[in-house]
């Protein structure tokens, strides 16, 4: 579904913004590879996902900022399935 690349920068913008904690790097790298698989490797690399953490590529940028303001336009749908 999404490229390592991609993964790696969405997974750094939320640790970035202390979504989710990461005390080490690699670890946090070691346990994601382990979570998720794409269509085209059955395993994610630890090593891959870590490259392109520390190193974001500027298509990666791109593709995650696009699909944050997708997100941003998804919220009101929330709001109006909301039912207090």
């Amino acid at each position: 579904m999404f490229p390592v690349p991609f993964r790696s920068v969405l997974l750094r913008v939320a640790c970035d913004r202390e979504l989710i904690e990461r005390p080490n790097v690699s670890e946090l790298c070691r346990r994601v590879a382990a979570a998720y698989c794409t269509d085209h490797q059955e395993n994610l690399s630890a090593h891959s996902l870590r490259n392109n953490f520390d190193n974001p590529s500027p298509e990666a940028l791109e593709q995650v900022e696009a699909e944050l303001q997708r997100w941003l336009r998804y919220t009101p749908n929330l709001k109006r399935l909301q039912k207090y």
